[in-house]
């Protein structure tokens, strides 16, 4: 089966119909696949997309936006892989990864290494890895991940000075019966002064 990318994520993502108009139907249009976006108050340059695993078509592919923002530097927006279970499903990806686990770390490691002649920087988005923070009780989510961003000089002040769920059990688009801290601003060269939720 040889479909476009747009229509791969379309499949499984969406209805029946809504697969049917925008893969079939006479009013075909785009969509914003990875689902990033990026709004500024202040300008921004140098925009571009960087597939996290180009040239490989993906269910769910992953990307990040990187752009650079006027008095404050480099950054990237990004949704990195999620543990979406036991079973691993990428078709074109199975001699690659083995875990929804081994293919977020290599998201991770593809942003460390874009990223790393880059004093200062700034990462956000949903990362879907984080820590444990039991006092908060906040189970880990491809901890391994999370930490391999900090041992890279990333920062995360939401964790360190809050440590509640972003994505939190009593939500009930949530299926799990765990709180886990997947969402993410990150900092390099940086130091928050203050963190708030809102």
């Amino acid at each position: 089966m040889d479909l476009p990318q747009e229509c791969l994520s379309c499949i499984a993502l969406s209805g029946i119909k809504r697969v049917y108009s925008d893969c079939v139907g006479p009013t075909s249009g785009g969509i914003n696949i990875p689902g990033l976006v990026l709004l500024s108050k202040r300008p921004l340059r140098n925009i571009r997309k960087v597939d996290l695993i180009p040239g490989i078509k993906q269910i769910l592919p992953r990307s990040y936006l990187y752009a650079e923002v006027d008095g404050i530097g480099p950054i990237a927006c990004t949704h990195l892989t999620a543990n979406l279970g036991k079973i691993y499903y990428e078709p074109y990806l199975q001699s690659k990864f083995s875990s929804w686990r081994d293919q977020n770390l290599h998201d991770v490691q593809t942003l460390v290494q874009d990223f790393r002649d880059f004093p200062r920087m700034i990462i956000m988005g949903d990362l879907n890895c984080g820590p444990s923070v039991p006092e908060q009780n906040v189970a880990e989510d491809f901890s391994a991940s999370f930490q391999a961003l900090m041992d890279n000089n990333f920062t995360a002040p939401y964790v360190t000075k809050l440590g509640m769920c972003t994505y939190c059990h009593e939500n009930k688009f949530v299926v799990q019966n765990e709180n886990l801290i997947i969402d993410h601003i990150l900092l390099k060269g940086f130091e928050a002064k203050s963190v708030k939720v809102s």
